[in-house]
């Protein structure tokens, strides 16, 4: 069984409605901003099921290696939309809608060392740090619509689907 982090890059809503809030100033922080989360890009999640196909039975954490604090991930996608995040909604105050953002709110710094060990796998961008910068360099920053200009080697859902069919079929042969 995977256990995903927060999907991340083109394709996950969530992180693209992120990536357009920021550049408009507004660094989005759900729950204690010093809690943690785990993230994981949508291509590095293709290659992780990929690999899982070689693993041994058990429970494994798919995400990235180095957790970020909420607030470190707000900041991280401030400085890659070349922002200066003006506002931090909703914070501790999201805490108030109780178990409709409890999975987003609560703190998850997960390790993925045990499937690493099992499978060799590794994530491409081993922070949500370095892969936002990244894509900041790929992408024309624009205040209309979120990402445009993405060039990311999995810009879509169906692209995510076509890399695992991809990756499937070149560790079967």
């Amino acid at each position: 069984m995977l256990r995903f982090g927060l999907f991340c890059g083109p394709g996950a809503r969530h992180s693209e409605q992120m990536f357009a809030q920021a550049r408009w100033h507004i660094a989005p922080v759900l729950g204690p901003p010093e809690s943690y989360l785990s993230s994981i890009h949508l291509a590095d999640a293709a290659t992780a099921v990929a690999a899982a196909l070689e693993a041994p039975a058990g429970t494994f954490n798919i995400v990235d290696d180095e957790p970020l604090t909420k607030r470190g991930y707000a900041d991280a996608l401030a400085h890659a939309a070349e922002t200066t995040p003006w506002l931090r909604p909703p914070g501790r105050a999201g805490l108030l809608l109780g178990d409709r953002l409890t999975s987003l709110s609560r703190s998850l710094r997960v390790s993925n060392a045990r499937f690493r060990a099992a499978t060799g796998w590794a994530p491409r961008c081993p922070s949500a740090r370095g892969r936002l910068a990244r894509h900041r360099r790929r992408t024309r920053p624009s205040r209309i619509g979120p990402l445009s200009g993405c060039r990311s080697s999995c810009c879509t859902a169906s692209q995510l689907a076509s890399a695992v069919r991809t990756e499937v079929g070149s560790t079967r042969t």
